[in-house]
This record gives C-alpha cells, sequence and structure tokens, in this order.
C-alpha cells in the first residue's frame, strides 16, 4: 500500500506526542513499513519513552 497523507493531525497515545498538521508518504508492505515526512524546514519525530502496554503496566 502506499498513500500520502495531508494536513492529518495526530492525538497523544500512550507515550507518543500528538501533533499536527503534517503531510506524510506512507509504504506499508506485508508487516513491514515506512513512514516519509514532508516539511519546508526541519522534522523530528520524538517519542520520549515508549513500552509495549505489558511492559508498561509492570512499572
Amino acid at each position: 500500500m502506499d498513500a500520502a497523507l495531508t494536513g492529518v493531525e495526530v492525538s497523544p497515545w500512550q507515550q507518543a506526542p500528538g501533533g499536527g498538521p503534517l503531510d506524510a508518504w506512507v509504504q506499508a508492505r506485508d508487516f513491514r513499513g515506512r513512514v516519509l515526512f514532508s516539511s519546508n524546514g526541519e522534522s523530528t519525530l520524538y517519542f520520549p519513552e515508549f513500552l509495549p502496554p505489558h511492559a508498561a503496566a509492570a512499572r
């Protein structure tokens, strides 16, 4: 699957921050994929801490 996303706004989920609007190109093949972000300036994606739900519950 290949898809262009334009003006997307995302809500925070667990430890992942929300943000937007953003433009991105998504490519997925089977269980693999990648996301490329489009920007006039520098783009960053920062996850301060990301744990699977079972690991986070054990804390």
